[in-house]
């Protein structure tokens, strides 16, 4: 494994810490758990297949390689209806009206010690399928869940 590998790897596992620390339970972590989901499929796509550039918040999508932009969502287990957990990703919110520039978004399942539980890749031209149905979610356009 290489020094910039073995560098990320670390960062994963000190984002991780960070997450359990008592001393941050009153934060809003999802900042930190997204940049988290970024670093794993970056650390997973250079491990198999090629390397990633991160391009951070400001360009619509968080990492690319080979002309695909990927917009890196991240979700944590959850349990929104008692008795039924999964996970849920906001695609794209109803405030957010400037057209996507990502060509795919790629949804990172994290169990309950923030590993990678599942991966689910949707195309941008196939958002439409997933409408948010729910009053629950009334500023998200685009929802994706697994439950």
């Amino acid at each position: 494994m290489n020094t910039k590998m073995k560098n990320i790897k670390r960062t994963i596992n000190l984002l991780k810490k960070i997450i359990r620390d008592e001393n941050c339970s009153h934060m809003n972590l999802s900042t930190i758990k997204g940049y988290l989901g970024e670093l794993i499929i970056k650390a997973k796509l250079e491990t198999e297949c090629c390397m990633v550039a991160q391009k951070g918040n400001q360009s619509g999508y968080d990492l690319e390689f080979d002309k695909i932009k990927i917009d890196v969502k991240t979700s944590t287990l959850k349990e929104e209806t008692p008795g039924k957990s999964g996970w849920g990703w906001a695609l794209k919110q109803k405030s957010k009206r400037r057209r996507l520039s990502c060509t795919h978004f790629l949804c990172v399942a994290l169990d309950e010690k923030y590993n990678e539980n599942a991966f689910y890749i949707i195309k941008k031209e196939d958002i439409w399928k997933f409408p948010a149905k729910s009053k629950r979610f009334r500023n998200v356009e685009y929802r994706f869940g697994v439950y």
